[in-house]
């Protein structure tokens, strides 16, 4: 039986041109897949935001510590994406809901919320560090 499943690993570093050199990644990733339009935002806006998380709130910015990042490419299916840094985490069970009157002007506290609402499936570990966001090809 053929393994139609194939796997991407990498590592950033958290400083601002990471980002640049993820996004280059995922761009061609997902050209190489021949996604829709919409799949294509809907990752792109998620795996960004799990970034920014990551490098922002996780790592603090720190440059020495490294984001993980795991990709499971299941042929004509699924793609699964897993990322994570070396902070202390988050309860991610209870955070204000971007969407409350109070919180809409705010300007951060959105990502997860996108994350959630953009992905087919958005878990985190227990404590919080590492978010596995699954998207469905079909």
């Amino acid at each position: 039986m053929e393994n139609n499943t194939k796997y991407y690993h990498s590592e950033y570093s958290s400083d601002s041109d990471s980002i640049a050199v993820l996004d280059n990644f995922l761009e061609l990733l997902l050209e190489e897949m021949e996604v829709s339009d919409e799949f294509y935002g809907k990752v792109m806006t998620s795996v960004t935001e799990a970034f920014v998380n990551a490098k922002v709130h996780g790592n603090k910015n720190d440059v020495s510590k490294m984001i993980s990042l795991h990709i499971e490419e299941i042929k004509c299916n699924k793609l699964i994406f897993t990322m994570s840094d070396l902070g202390n985490g988050f309860n991610h069970m209870f955070l204000p809901d971007p969407t409350s009157p109070e919180n809409i002007f705010k300007e951060c506290g959105r990502g997860v919320f996108l994350m959630r609402s953009l992905a087919d499936r958005c878990e985190f570990n227990d404590k919080g560090n590492v978010v596995t966001m699954e998207f469905k090809l079909s």
